[in-house]
């Protein structure tokens, strides 16, 4: 069964890193309105360390026999993010651009690099 599930996982990890960069591009430029979330301080920003902690892991596994490649996913992530900001600021008025989004979202991905390099990268190889 675990096996399946890893070969599975493996044919379309490409495909799983797309939808979640998908799926946090909507979610970062749709109106959506959460009253968990604005009632809680810093949720917002553990939100956003969370969607791109697993971006960061999406992408890391999409890329895992690649490693030559890790500085570009970093690199990439953390300019998709600040992308993300800019666009917030600039094409919704329900949304804005937010600088320690931008913070939060470079933690999640730092995460997501420390966590794959020194735990799951020993585990898969």
């Amino acid at each position: 069964m675990l096996k399946d599930i890893k070969q599975l996982l493996d044919k379309y990890r490409f495909f799983i890193a797309v939808f979640f960069t998908l799926l946090v591009t909507f979610l970062s430029l749709a109106s959506v309105k959460s009253p968990i979330i604005t009632e809680i301080q810093s949720a917002d920003k553990f939100g956003h360390t969370l969607a791109y902690f697993v971006l960061g892991l999406a992408w890391l596994f999409a890329c895992h026999h690649q490693k030559k490649h890790n500085i570009l996913i970093f690199t990439g992530l953390v300019v998709y993010g600040i992308i993300i900001e800019i666009l917030q600021g600039l094409v919704t008025t329900y949304r804005k651009a937010d600088i320690y989004d931008v913070f939060a979202n470079t933690v999640g991905i730092c995460i997501a690099f420390l966590l794959y390099h020194f735990v799951v990268r020993k585990i898969l190889t």
